[in-house]
């Protein structure tokens, strides 16, 4: 591991970048035209069935409504079940992302926590491989051109998730997994393999952000007000950088806790929101993050 990714202890407060900031609740719902309702389908008419331009035969239009909702039932079951089978099954082969020790904050001892860091320095380049390929066989996205220019091409590999968790990950998603208090307790393994999962996307979207600013590295957060205080980035790993300018401590970017998130509340995100109040749409907060801290927004505020 290079030396820009060597952890040292913050000697005072960080900033955890979305702390502060307050997500608006909301839900993104696009307007669906069942395109098939234009159209007649002949054979779902039956024979016999009359069609006058103005006038459909009663009793045939209601075979065709029937047959017409069972046909869009089935394509939806037939969907769900690919999109299920296609990620949750190529999951029960996905190698786990083992830390030695569960836990945050003072769950964890200083030496435990620096065991975590060591184990993740490790195992990061597999851990890329084995998202990259799964990405690559279950969706055709391609993560290499992000970790190659990663300033070029952050937008595209964002957008690309993005839309690749909206669609897929419902299908994950139970109500145990999605308890706030399962990715401290989580091993990661057998039914709880999709937090190994996020944390790769975790780690491709921090090495994204790393590997276009240097001013960022993988760090422990060892802020003692955040230990006290029970922050949920305290002795985990973290995207760190040094104070710049007037302020008074390091920067933080719990990269993890942004795409766990994602997972556990899909419905609660940021919304832009124009001149006049109204609502634009829904922000893609992996974009923001990951943006945000290529072009090293904070630091320039603070310089």
């Amino acid at each position: 591991m290079s030396s820009d990714q060597t952890q040292e202890p913050a000697p005072t407060r960080t900033v955890d970048l979305h702390a502060s900031k307050t997500p608006c609740p909301g839900k993104s719902g696009a307007k669906v035209t069942p395109q098939h309702s234009r159209y007649l389908d002949r054979e779902a008419l039956g024979q016999g069935s009359t069609w006058t331009g103005k006038h459909l035969d009663r009793e045939a239009g209601a075979v065709y409504l029937q047959k017409w909702a069972g046909r869009m039932f089935e394509s939806l079951l037939r969907q769900r079940g690919r999109n299920a089978s296609t990620l949750a099954q190529r999951l029960r082969s996905y190698p786990p992302y083992q830390a030695p020790h569960l836990g945050y904050g003072s769950q964890l001892s200083l030496a435990q926590a620096e065991a975590n860091l060591a184990y993740f320095n490790e195992v990061m380049p597999r851990r890329l491989a084995a998202l990259g390929t799964l990405l690559k066989d279950t969706a055709n996205i391609d993560i290499a051109p992000a970790l190659d220019a990663p300033a070029t091409k952050a937008t595209e590999i964002t957008e690309a998730l993005d839309g690749w968790a909206r669609t897929e990950w419902p299908a994950l998603r139970t109500p145990a997994l999605a308890q706030y208090a399962r990715q401290h307790t989580t091993t990661r393994t057998g039914d709880d393999i999709v937090y190994s999962l996020l944390m790769d996307v975790a780690i491709l979207f921090g090495e994204v952000i790393r590997r276009a600013n240097r001013a960022w590295r993988w760090a422990l957060d060892l802020d003692e007000e955040n230990l006290s205080d029970d922050m949920a980035s305290a002795r985990r790993v973290v995207l760190l950088a040094d104070p710049v300018g007037t302020a008074p401590c390091p920067f933080l970017e719990d990269v993890e806790g942004v795409v766990i998130s994602r997972f556990q509340q899909p419905d609660s995100s940021i919304w832009g929101v124009g001149p006049d109040g109204a609502i634009l749409r829904q922000v893609n907060p992996w974009h923001r993050m990951v943006v945000e801290g290529i072009r090293g927004d904070v630091m320039a505020w603070w310089r």
